[in-house]
């Protein structure tokens, strides 16, 4: 896992703190459920952080900052890795009827009233006090479904004007390029996501097909 993390960059020229420490600080936020980078920061103090960071943890503007601007292909380069790695120690046993279902979901991750980027998706709610813009972000994600546990492959932001298949769609080219060719899948019928369907989506796969 560590050499993964030391394998992610992000866009800024010449930094002075590692994008694996940046990540590793929002893992364990994440794993720790602190639920903001505010309460993460509350713990600066804490030894626990140098001893996993080898380094102090950084502010929380610091850990914003240079998540937003993390390179998404080198993250999607790790999950793979990682993926790679799991299947290669065959620690992804299949389900037991033998069919390994990658799902497609789509998630919200947060939206507000007061503060908004050129990548928001927008819409109009009403409350008591009229009509406000509430901006959000949603992704589609795959995860694979193993026996023991569920394994993230990759990750898709819905673009302003699409809905949530044109993104999952999208998010299901890239991830058949990426591992193999769609050409390699079972000969049962995979669960591809329509106008008319629900937004989650499951594509059952055999163990001997891409995943």
């Amino acid at each position: 896992m560590g050499s993964l993390l030391d394998g992610l960059t992000d866009a800024r020229p010449q930094p002075r703190i590692a994008t694996s420490v940046i990540v590793r600080s929002l893992l364990v936020m994440f794993v720790t459920r602190l639920g903001s980078l505010n309460a993460a920061e509350q713990t600066r103090s804490s030894s626990v952080w140098r001893r996993f960071l080898k380094d102090a943890l950084p502010s929380a503007d610091t850990l914003g900052r240079v998540a937003s601007q993390m390179e998404p292909d080198t993250v999607r380069k790790a999950l793979l890795d990682l993926y790679t790695d799991l299947k290669r120690n065959k620690a992804l046993p299949p389900p037991s009827h033998g069919l390994m279902p990658l799902v497609l979901d789509g998630h919200e991750m947060h939206s507000t009233e007061h503060r908004h980027c050129p990548a928001c998706l927008q819409r109009t709610i009403s409350t008591a006090h009229g009509e406000h813009t509430q901006y959000y972000h949603r992704h589609v994600v795959a995860m694979l479904l193993s026996r023991d546990f569920p394994i993230l492959l990759d990750a898709e932001p819905q673009r302003s004007g699409e809905d949530e298949i044109a993104t999952a769609l999208r998010l299901l080219e890239r991830l058949l390029k990426t591992i193999r060719e769609p050409s390699t899948w079972s000969s049962a019928t995979p669960c591809i996501p329509t106008r008319a369907s629900t937004t989650s989506c499951s594509i059952m796969a055999k163990t001997s097909s891409p995943f």
